[in-house]
């Protein structure tokens, strides 16, 4: 109690007393909600909440209106206007006429110190709204520097997927490349085995050119022979005939043989008769 009278709430050095040091034991009522626990685990922590509500009870703070220094000044010249009047009712009149003169001046004042409560009163509505404007001028600013943060991570995401673009066109660039060079290689490949393969096609033609040149030959040489064959053939039989001719005129002659030989003997023996 002491120290809350000195001035000193007496609350313990936490993050919670750090955040509300401009709530407790200022010009304001506060207002706090001790939560504890029924668990034998939470006990201690229970019983330090509690400690801590019950020393926070102890504060008792004098809340005051936060009244403006011009409106206070103004708020006390009228009181003493009124006390003023008051008084002139009540008092002789070379009193009254000096209360009447130093109720003009306070009238005067209090006229001042309206027209500059007025000055200020419009003086604030101008802040109020320089404020506002510059209120809406930073949260314009904040808007054009999300946008600008967000446009930033935009170009910065577009470069990176250019630069992921630029890399897979360079590979595509160096796979296209190889298999280019790899196709140029295969197609000069199939090039030369195409001019093998030709060659031999052409050395096929030229010895099937060869091969029916020599079979035109055989086939001529073949008719010639046959041709001969059968001029042999013809002779031979022309030869086979005669030659049959021959034996028949040989059986013949040797039967004439025999036929003048008989008639020699018979002639013979006719003469030894």
């Amino acid at each position: 109690a002491n120290r809350a009278a000195a001035g000193r709430p007496p609350y313990r050095e936490s993050k919670l007393t750090r955040i509300l040091q401009d709530s407790l034991g200022g010009n304001c009522k506060t207002f706090m909600v001790a939560a504890v626990s029924p668990s034998d685990m939470n006990l201690e922590e229970s019983i330090a909440t509690l400690r801590y509500a019950s020393r926070a009870r102890e504060i008792v703070n004098t809340a005051k209106v936060n009244e403006d220094p011009q409106a206070r000044r103004l708020r006390e010249l009228e009181d003493e206007v009124s006390k003023l009047r008051t008084a002139a009712n009540a008092s002789d009149p070379a009193y009254v006429q000096e209360m009447q003169n130093r109720l003009e001046l306070l009238q005067k004042e209090s006229e001042r110190q309206a027209a500059e409560m007025a000055a200020l009163a419009i003086e604030k509505q101008q802040m109020e709204n320089q404020k506002k404007l510059l209120n809406a001028t930073e949260e314009e600013k904040a808007r054009l520097q999300t946008e600008r943060d967000q446009l930033a991570r935009q170009m910065a995401d577009t470069r990176a997927m250019q630069q992921r673009q630029s890399e897979e066109m360079q590979a595509i660039k160096k796979e296209h490349e190889a298999r280019e060079q790899a196709l140029k290689q295969e197609l000069a490949e199939r090039e030369r085995a195409v001019q093998d393969m030709q060659a031999q096609l052409e050395g096929y033609e030229k010895g099937k050119r060869e091969l029916e040149q020599t079979m035109q030959e055989l086939s001529s040489e073949r008719e010639t022979k046959a041709q001969a064959l059968k001029q042999l053939e013809a002779r031979q039989a022309e030869l086979s005939d005669l030659l049959g001719r021959k034996e028949a005129s040989d059986a013949e002659k040797a039967a004439l043989a025999e036929e003048n030989a008989a008639r020699e003997r018979r002639q013979q023996a006719r003469e030894v008769v």
